[in-house]
């Protein structure tokens, strides 16, 4: 699927664009009736392979920080129509405060969806809190530390926020948790949410009514 294929499906299809929303169920109808479900079989494979690729090159960057200091510091990776990806993070030595730091990558993300050089991208941060967490995961979740003799209070989370232009939104959630002096990390869960860079991008493409 071609850049200029999906630009122009922004810019026609006509969809609402609510903000996420706490109740998990909206964000899978909301998926669902984006422009992802209105691609071709052999497109919705491109798009699921172009983030499972991004996926696989950098999320060992992101366990490899929560071995040697518990957390992330936010950062995303980005993809371009070429399947290419890099980095998008600040140094080490730049003391950012996390909210901040994803304010601003999350800007960088979307100027650079609409410029043209991405297509895709994946934002990681870590949490100890369940806020963004579906019940049918935090069920999972609980019911997996419990038979390991942990409780949900033990984990903390990598978010894995996964956003396609063409319309597609995946958290990917990977719990983990301190065993002594070192840290575990579980089996990851994925659930549907907003596909928020489609929509942001696709409102800055729509003309103007005035």
């Amino acid at each position: 699927m071609t850049k200029f294929r999906i630009l122009a499906v922004l810019i026609t299809l006509l969809v609402a664009s609510p903000m996420l929303q706490a109740a998990e169920d909206e964000g899978q109808s909301r998926a669902e009736a984006t422009v992802f479900q209105t691609l071709t079989e052999d497109e919705r494979k491109v798009v699921l392979g172009n983030l499972q690729n991004l996926l696989s090159s950098s999320i060992d960057a992101a366990l490899t920080q929560i071995h040697q200091q518990g957390g992330v510091k936010p950062f995303a990776y980005i993809g371009d129509y070429e399947g290419q990806g890099r980095f998008l993070r600040f140094s080490e030595d730049q003391a950012v405060p996390p909210d901040v730091a994803v304010h601003a990558i999350q800007r960088s993300v979307v100027k650079a969806a609409t410029d043209g050089t991405l297509a895709a991208s994946l934002l990681y941060i870590t949490t100890g809190g369940s806020d963004h967490l579906s019940n049918d995961t935090l069920a999972q979740f609980r019911a997996e530390a419990e038979a390991d003799g942990r409780t949900l209070e033990d984990l903390r989370y990598l978010l894995i926020e996964m956003q396609h232009l063409a319309g597609l939104g995946i958290l990917h959630v990977v719990p983990y948790w301190r065993e002594g002096e070192e840290w575990q990390v579980g089996g990851a869960i994925q659930q549907v949410i907003e596909p928020r860079l489609h929509d942001l991008v696709k409102a800055r493409l729509q003309p103007s009514d005035t």
